[in-house]
């Protein structure tokens, strides 16, 4: 079973003052691998903060978050994401089944998509509304 690591720093901008400009992880498919690219699906946004939409009828989605005993509040939350972290997003593919978890400020979050239709590639690309994102590191485990 392949598993991707993703390290990434993370830093919201200063303009960032909601909860919702925040990372997230697109999983999608295109004939390109482009986002938006030819034939674009999208089977599921997944917000740092733990929430996420579902785009394509083509899969389905269970997401699980958590607030650890280190989670203060939103407030801080926003705080540490402006003051930018270093965060690990693991990815776990089984068959039909990609699994995203990560964690940052006391918010643990789990994604799991299964795919209904065959695909030949799915990817997922990092981004977000106001944010920047440095110092990406890919780490393959087999």
């Amino acid at each position: 079973m392949p598993a991707d690591l993703i390290r990434v720093l993370l830093k919201a901008l200063p303009t960032a003052r909601l909860v919702w400009h925040c990372p997230y992880i697109d999983v999608y498919s295109s004939a390109d691998g482009q986002v938006n690219g030819k034939g674009y699906r999208e089977f599921t946004l997944v917000r740092l903060d733990g929430e996420f939409w579902e785009s394509d009828p083509g899969c389905t989605n269970e997401l699980t978050v958590n607030k650890g005993d280190d989670f203060e509040g939103w407030d801080s939350w926003k705080d540490y994401n402006r003051e930018g972290f270093d965060c690990t997003v693991s990815f776990a593919i089984e068959e039909n089944k990609i699994v995203v978890t990560t964690s940052n400020a006391g918010i643990f979050v789990k994604s799991v998509s299964t795919i209904i239709d065959k695909m030949d590639d799915v990817y997922a690309s990092l981004t977000g509304d106001q944010i920047v994102l440095t110092n990406i590191r890919i780490e393959y485990k087999e």
